[in-house]
């Protein structure tokens, strides 16, 4: 699959309720953490990646455990183009 045809580089409802579980854990909002992994996990997309299978699906474009991905490529880490530059605002 190419970059430009990964439907997971553009966040979705599930992507931003699995950030809510995320942000509710650190804040010790267990209930909401639940409700929004819950939302997640019913809408049956996605599944947890088993011992034997999580490293190896760092290695393939949309994997079933993976919600939101970003691109990268070689066009992206070039000087002020890079991730670490536009979220750092250096390189």
């Amino acid at each position: 699959m190419s970059l430009t045809t990964c439907k997971k580089q553009y966040p979705s409802k599930y992507t931003a309720k699995a950030i809510a579980s995320r942000l509710a854990i650190y804040f010790g909002n267990w209930s909401d953490a639940i409700s929004s992994a819950k939302e997640d996990i019913d809408y049956g997309k996605y599944t947890i990646a088993s011992s034997d299978t999580f490293v190896g699906n760092f290695k393939k474009d949309s994997s079933p455990n993976s919600i939101f991905e970003l691109a990268n490529s070689y066009v992206y880490n070039q000087g002020g183009n890079s991730l670490g530059f536009i979220f750092k605002g250096s390189v």
